[in-house]
Order: C-alpha cells, then sequence, then structure tokens
C-alpha cells in the first residue's frame, strides 16, 4: 500500500478510537457518583441538603 494512503486511514481511524475509552471512563466515573448520591439522599429529609448535593461537581 502506499504511504498517502495509510497515514490518512491511521487518522481518521486514531479521531475514532481514542474518544471511546474517554467517553467509557466517563461513565464509569459519573456512575459512581450518581450511585453515591442516591444512597445519600435516602437518608437526607431536607430537600435544599439534597438539592446542594447535586450542585457539587
Amino acid at each position: 500500500m502506499d504511504q498517502n494512503f495509510i497515514i490518512p486511514i491511521l487518522g481518521i481511524l486514531t479521531g475514532i478510537i481514542v474518544p471511546i475509552p474517554v467517553f467509557v471512563w466517563k461513565y464509569y466515573e459519573g456512575k459512581g457518583k450518581r450511585e453515591t448520591v442516591l444512597e445519600i439522599s435516602k437518608y437526607l429529609d431536607d430537600p435544599a441538603k439534597l438539592e446542594d448535593l447535586f450542585k457539587l461537581p
């Protein structure tokens, strides 16, 4: 194969392959936070405290 053909194909594949693990990583990172907020919210009685909890990054 010609090098002029391989380099653009590798560039396109890199642009597709690299973001996939990042999206998976961010999903699992957020999943733990969502589970924690859900568990804490079970024991909170004050809705204002629950709203403050959701505002945390």
